[in-house]
This record gives C-alpha cells, structure tokens and sequence, in this order.
C-alpha cells in the first residue's frame, strides 16, 4: 500500500492571491531544484503550474490538517474561475468541478481550456503585475505576490493605483514570470523602482467593478439566466425578428461597432473580422460552447445593459403577441347549429418551431374541430382554416346509425355533420368488415366519384370532352385547351391520365434503358468527383443532381421511373451522414488547430464544437477515436 508523504507546511493565502503564486511559494520553501519536482511532489503530475487549479483534493489529502484550505475556497477566492462559471452549462460546471478536484489527464482537461483562444483570451498568457501592489506587498507581508484580478486578459491596468499592469522588467525586458514574489526580476531589478502613473481608463474601472460583481455573486448566476437575459433585451432593443428564434444580426453588428470602434475591441483582445464573422453571435447567444468567449460576453452585455449587475438583476418582461388571441372563437361547421356563433371556449396551441403554432378548435355542440396556422409573413399573421374533423367517438356513432339503417340525410342533420362525410366513413367501414352491409353498397357506389374528390370526375370530364372534340390532338396542344384541369390530373391522377392520351412522342425518339444506363454512369463518376473535392456538405442526392447539367437532371426529376439504374445509381452514391462525418474530420481537426489553437484534440472537442457530431452512436465513437489517433 503506497502511503502518501504529508506535507509539514503549505503557505497561507494572501487575498486575492493567485493559487499559483501560493504554489510557487512553496516551491521556494521546499528548495526544489525545478517547477516541475514541485508540481510531482505536491500533485503527482511533473508539468508547470496550471492557470486554473486541477487535483486538488491529491494535494489536500496530504495536509496533517485538512481543515486548513479546500478546494471549494481555493476556486471562490483565489482563482478565476467564478467568473467563467455562470457562462456554462450545469454538464460542464460538473466535468471542471471533478477536475478541479481529482485532476485527470492533459489531453482531456476542460479547465486548460478555458483561458481561450486567439478570438477571445480570458486570461493573461503572461503573469502580470502592478509595480505599486509589488511594492506594497513586500511592505506588508515581506513578500510580493500574483494578484488574481491582474490576470484578466482584457483589463490592462491596475484600478487601485491606476498603474499599468507589466509582464516584463523595465530594466532588462525580461519575463517576470513568478520572480517579482521575490521582488525582484531574475537579473535582480526591482520592479517596484518603475512606477508609470496612467490616465484613468473608464472602462478598464468599469469592466473592474463587472468582475468583481461575478466574482462575489457567481454561485446564484446561472447560464439558463444569462440566456433568458439575452433573450430579453435583445428582444426589447429590436434585435430579434417576428419568430423570437433569429437575430437581425446585419443590424447588431453594424450598432456594436458604432459603440465599440476598433481601439475598444482591441482592448477587449477582439477584432473587428471576428465580430462581423458569421454565427459568432449565435455562439454567445444559444449555444454552450466549451471555450467560453468573456471578453466578447462582457461586450455585448455592456452593449445591452450597461454593466453586468444591471444585466443580472433587471429584467426586461419578454412579451409576444399571444397566437389567435383570447377565446371564445366560432365554429366553423356549417352544418352546426351554432355555426359562426362563438361556442369553442377552448383553443390548444402546438409549437411548430421555425412554422410558427397552430391552434385546435373544438366545439361543443357538434363535436366538430378544425386547425389554424399562425405564421409571421412580412410581419403580418397568416390564418388558415382547414377542413372540419371529428372525433373517433362521433365517427363511431356514425357506424352504428348506419347499421340501424338510418339513411346519410338522416345522420347528418342528426349528428350536425355532412353527408360526404357520412358516405367516406360507410366505404371505409365496407372494406374494413369485406361484408356488403345494410344500406353500405349504395352508399358506396358514389363514394369514389363524390366524395373523395369532388374535382376529379369534373376535371376527367373535362379532359375527356376535349379529346373527344379534337382527335388527334398532341399532349401539349391537349393541355394548352384545358392547362388547368389537365395540370391537377398530372399530379392527382397521373395513370388514368395517361390512359386517356396519346402515347407520347418523347418515348420513340430514343431507347430509355440506353439513356438509364449512361446516366448512371455519368451519376457515378460526377459522386466520386465530388467526394474527391472534400466539399464541407454532406454529397447527398441532390448535390449530385446539381452537378449534372440541366438536360440530365431535369430527366432525373420528370422521368425517374424509366430510370431505375440512374435512382440505384443516386442512392449508392449518396454519402450516408456517418460516411461525411468521417470525411470531414480531418478538415474539423484542421479547423481547431488552426484557428482555435487546440494542442490535442479529442473525441469530447468535435463533439463540444460541432453540433452535428452529437448523438451518434458508440461504434461510431471508436471509429472517429480511431481516426482522430491518426491525425
């Protein structure tokens, strides 16, 4: 059994000090030779400090004390953590909560990424300092120390002596580094000898006061808050459209860089191409990306609320035009009684997401109900009635007066229904029970032509008049009499249409199965062209058809089924989500390492940055793990 080698004294924090820095103070007192043989001593890892503390119940479990420090005050007072917190989703709070904790390996930490990336750095890639708090720490405590609050990457001077924030010696150019705590850079110059007084900087002061807000009240703000804020004021501002879903984005961005000019988005570590790039507002807005974006969080809050405290604790109602407004509403059964009277108390509303809601209403008299559309076109609200529908239990009081012989008239005044609708349900009921039931056979014989479709027999009619009128007219001619009745055939009675007219030309001046077969060929190779070029889309059915040229898929589309190779042909070729999804790997990893300087990408990272990773299943897991190893 391996025993645990107890450490005889850890330093007490100093406020606001940096967990780092009380690292490294350690690692002055234990006389290690490197960084890195205090780091194996104290946490079992030979690495450099990290920027966020990891493992630290290892080092815990090896005071002679435990009540000396825990992890929970380590994260709350000296580190930079509460201000990134709020900004996350409650999965990932408890991924960085076990990491805080129990560590784990590099290649899978959450927390190392967290400091950001080139788009947005939360934190410092350098150790900075306040010449005048260097100097008044070695007053106070014989010591200087790393002041946690200095470490924010976009606020760039120190608010309580209005001194600009170093990260070199003013002497020798050095990297400071943990050498300050000693006093001093490496090469002995007193940092504390080189004060230079800056101008007061009103939003470095204002941006100070946000973080200190966070890192006081961090533990009652959650990321289902931040959201609905946005929401809010986003809303309340004009921001969003008519849905609620999308933002005007052209007209946010364009008002953001009015507000913030190029100057301020440098001192918020921005620039202005990432700001005006597509979907980095979505990102902010309804996504919960791993790497959260603070400098670009804390712009656009001021760009909203002012300051964050205001964000937080004032709400803006968010308020929509209710759909079909408030009740009563009419019937629409014009065979009911209380037709066009407001007998419906009761609408019940379906979120269709992007198509807007619909609405179910139901009357009470005739136990009628039918179905209105609520859509914003051009601002305006749409409403479409649809058909009158009844209920399992009124079609089956149908049934049984049709059994007890009462004729279609009878029913419908009775149970305040039509008479097609009675005659549907007898043919239905015919077929159902294959029996030829009392009064269900003369219904029946008219069912097909009347009910239906009451436009067909008209339209066939029509058609049929034509033909008779003027033998030996061609299709096309033939349409051109009657486009209208002859268009709704094509779609709604396709083979008694053809039935009727002649045999079409376009079929004897070639041999389809000739076509068929070069087609799929043609299919084949434009798929593989296409699959070569590493395209980022998915190479589907119709990213093929679009491909080919407009003679070649306008056959596809009106003569698919003289083509049966060419639809084999479509489907083999058509690269299934899974098949994209390992081909677009490599360009994903490029993607992370290049722009968003990841080290080591990991099957958790595609999965956090690109949405269409999500769900898949566990054999698909290994296979991109697999792959991932080879890149």
């Amino acid at each position: 059994m391996m025993i645990l080698s107890q450490i005889a004294h850890f330093p007490t924090p100093f406020p606001g000090e940096d967990f780092r820095s009380v690292l490294y103070r350690y690692h002055l007192y234990s006389l290690n030779p490197e960084i890195t043989d205090t780091n194996q001593e104290l946490f079992g890892t030979r690495s450099s400090f990290t920027v966020f503390p990891r493992g630290l119940e290892i080092l815990l479990c090896k005071f002679r004390d435990p009540q000396v420090l825990s992890s929970s005050a380590v994260v709350e007072d000296h580190s930079l953590l509460p201000l990134l917190l709020p900004f996350m989703v409650e999965e990932r709070i408890a991924d960085i909560d076990h990491e805080v904790k129990h560590g784990g390996g590099i290649s899978e930490s959450y927390v190392g990424k967290l400091a950001g990336n080139k788009y947005g750095k939360c934190i410092s890639d350098d150790i900075r300092y306040c010449p005048c708090c260097a100097h008044e720490d070695m007053s106070r405590y014989g010591c200087s120390y790393i002041h946690r609050e200095h470490q924010v990457a976009f606020i760039s001077t120190c608010i309580v002596h209005n001194v600009k924030l170093v990260s070199r010696c003013t002497c020798c150019n050095d990297t400071l580094m943990y050498w300050p705590i000693t006093g001093k850079c490496k090469n002995g110059h007193y940092i504390a000898s080189y004060l230079a007084r800056e101008e007061n900087n009103t939003l470095d002061m204002e941006l100070y006061s946000d973080l200190q807000y966070l890192l006081v009240n961090y533990k009652g703000i959650k990321n289902t808050l931040i959201k609905q804020r946005f929401l809010e004021y986003l809303h309340s501002k004009g921001y969003l459209d008519q849905s609620g879903t999308r933002i005007k984005r052209g007209k946010l961005v364009n008002d953001i860089l009015k507000q913030f000019p190029r100057e301020v988005l440098r001192m918020f570590g921005l620039s202005e191409k990432h700001v005006v790039q597509r979907n980095t507002f979505e990102r902010i807005f309804w996504d919960a990306p791993l790497v959260i974006n603070l400098p670009l969080n804390f712009l656009i809050i001021r760009f909203l609320a002012g300051s964050i405290k205001s964000f937080i604790e004032v709400g803006i109602p968010y308020t929509c035009e209710i759909p079909f407004i408030d009740g009563p509403w009419r019937c629409e059964n014009k065979h009911c009684p209380s037709f066009q009277e407001l007998s419906i108390q009761r609408c019940i509303r379906v979120d269709n997401g992007y198509r807007g809601v619909s609405g179910r209403f139901r009357c009470v008299v005739c136990q009628g109900e039918y179905t209105m559309e609520w859509r914003w076109k051009q601002g305006l609200i749409k409403t479409n009635y649809k058909i009158i529908f009844f209920s399992e239990e009124k079609d089956q009081q149908v049934i049984e007066m049709l059994n007890s012989g009462f004729s279609p008239d009878d029913i419908s005044s009775k149970l305040f229904c039509s008479q097609d609708y009675v005659k549907t349900l007898a043919k239905k009921e015919m077929e159902r029970s294959q029996l030829t039931l009392f009064g269900f056979d003369e219904i029946a014989a008219t069912v097909e032509e009347e009910v239906e479709n009451p436009k067909k027999r008209q339209y066939r009619d029509k058609l049929l008049k034509v033909i008779s009128e003027n033998p030996g007219l061609s299709r096309y001619k033939i349409c051109l009499k009657c486009k209208t009745q002859y268009e709704w055939l094509k779609r709604n009675d396709r083979d008694w249409l053809e039935q009727q007219l002649p045999s079409s030309r376009s079929f004897d001046r070639f041999d389809w199965n000739e076509v068929d077969k070069a087609l799929s060929l043609k299919v084949k190779e434009v798929a593989n062209q296409l699959i070569a070029s590493n395209p980022n889309i998915r190479v589907g059915r119709y990213s093929i058809m679009g491909a080919l040229t407009l003679n070649e898929s306008g056959r596809i589309k009106n003569y698919i089924k003289h083509l049966p190779k060419t639809d084999h042909a479509l489907r083999e070729c058509a690269e299934t989500k899974e098949q994209y999804q390992i081909r677009h790997l490599p360009a994903l990893v490029w993607q992370l390492r290049n722009h968003y300087d990841y080290k080591e990408i990991t099957l958790e990272t595609v999965l956090s940055y690109r949405r269409s990773y999500r769900g898949i299943s566990n054999n698909m897991k290994e296979i991109l793990m697999e792959k991932l190893k080879t890149l």
